[in-house]
């Protein structure tokens, strides 16, 4: 696939829109929208790199309703011919169908390997890369877990999950902002970065997970991490040459 100005591939990361009446979550939302239609005369793929709403559960009958208006507007993407990427992050608790078969995204519950512009780039939300997170990893099978995820829409209410979601994603959000502080984790995924590069013999390990922007030149290739769009507004682009980050108005 090769890349221009005029064929750019955006990525998302961390938005962590609420589905919610939290207050500021209409200008969160709304801000979403206006970057992607910003770009969309220039959009030759769009990569959603997980953690795109910040609390995600697909019922059989049921979505959030909130998501409407985004969902909506992915659809049309799709419907022009531009391909949308949608990563699962950690705050994806049950991706189904809809997403696939209603929408028209393109599913990635792992990784996703793909050439840009000559370039082998390996795409992932990040989650669970680092060695420390052996914790997370242990939850995530569970998250993941078909049985699980049946027993928790057949038995919880959608509003009282949603609720349930909010309380959850705060408290996680929490829980990292203060291990931050303590201890910062990207070493750690950069390092991760390194043994993927090695392994797999890609140029570009791209991730989000983390909510630190940067782009770091290794012995054999490169980490990027576009940032978040979760309150920083933090966003990346490949138009012909490396990942270059930017911060939507």
């Amino acid at each position: 696939m090769e890349t221009s100005n005029d064929k750019r591939v955006l990525i998302i990361a961390d938005a962590h829109l609420p589905l919610d009446d939290r207050p500021g979550g209409a200008e969160q939302r709304k801000a979403f929208l206006e970057l992607i239609r910003h770009h969309r005369g220039q959009l030759g793929t769009l990569v959603l790199l997980g953690d795109v709403f910040d609390f995600w559960y697909e019922w059989k009958h049921v979505v959030p309703k909130r998501a409407f208006a985004i969902l909506s507007e992915l659809r049309q993407i799709v419907d022009s011919g531009v391909p949308v990427h949608y990563f699962a992050g950690n705050h994806d608790f049950r991706i189904h169908d809809f997403l696939s078969n209603d929408i028209g995204l393109i599913l990635h519950m792992d990784e996703w390997q793909v050439e840009l512009d000559g370039r082998k780039y390996w795409f992932h939300h990040g989650d669970g890369l680092a060695k420390s997170d052996v914790n997370y990893r242990r939850m995530k099978s569970l998250f993941r877990n078909r049985v699980a995820q049946f027993l928790f829409g057949v038995l919880v209410h959608p509003d009282f999950a949603m609720g349930l979601g909010r309380t959850t994603s705060d408290g996680g959000r929490k829980k990292t902002e203060l291990r931050r502080e303590i201890w910062p984790p990207e070493p750690e995924y950069i390092e991760a970065a390194k043994r993927i590069l090695a392994k797999t013999g890609r140029d570009i390990v791209v991730i989000g997970h983390t909510h630190i922007a940067n782009t770091v030149k290794l012995d054999n290739g490169f980490y990027h991490n576009p940032g978040p769009f979760y309150q920083e507004r933090r966003y990346s682009f490949i138009a012909g040459e490396l990942p270059q980050s930017e911060v939507w108005r």
